[in-house]
């Protein structure tokens, strides 16, 4: 947990908004993925320019690749 929350302590956390949480359905809809959260992450970093550090490459690829998104995904 220690690791955990030295990491959490370099992000940015932020509340959904509503046109966020519509964002974010309307981005499950074109990726055809159920995960909610694994969707909102991928919307954050589309909207943020950011990076995504994920151990499930493979469903943000998915996500990322469904409404062509460049966004840098590494794995851990």
């Amino acid at each position: 947990q220690a690791s955990l929350s030295r990491f959490l302590a370099l992000c940015s956390l932020e509340p959904m908004s509503a046109q966020q949480a519509k964002a974010v359905g309307m981005l499950a809809g074109k990726a055809d993925h159920d995960d909610i959260v694994d969707v909102t992450v991928v919307e954050g970093a589309i909207r943020r320019h950011d990076a995504i550090v994920t151990s499930n490459h493979t469903h943000i690829r998915k996500i990322t690749d469904a409404v062509r998104a460049k966004i840098t995904i590494e794995q851990i």
